[in-house]
């Protein structure tokens, strides 16, 4: 997993929009628990104060499956406070021996 966040502007609630960028690596035969545990998630953010949209870039190469997770906010505060309380579910799906 990567994660890497791109922040064009000042840390407040003024700043510019940022976006955060997550990638997980799914296992072959849990592919379908994945989009699951992926679509919850992806509501759950698009709930989120100052949410902007979420794209989801899917594996083309089935000997690596990689997905992208890319999430906008309106502003670096919104981000952060959205990373803070979802953490653990959405930088870190389940345990690799069940994905």
């Amino acid at each position: 997993m990567e994660n890497k966040i791109v922040h064009n502007g000042d840390s407040n609630k003024n700043s510019k929009p940022v976006t955060a960028i997550v990638k997980h690596i799914a296992k072959n035969d849990k592919i379908k628990e994945f989009e699951e545990w992926l679509s919850g998630i992806s509501k759950e953010v698009s709930k989120q104060e100052g949410n902007m949209g979420i794209d989801i870039i899917r594996p083309t190469d089935k000997s690596k499956l990689e997905y992208v997770v890319i999430f906008r906010f309106n502003n670096y505060d919104n981000l952060t406070k959205s990373l803070s309380e979802n953490t653990s579910s959405l930088i870190c799906y389940p345990s690799t021996d069940k994905m």
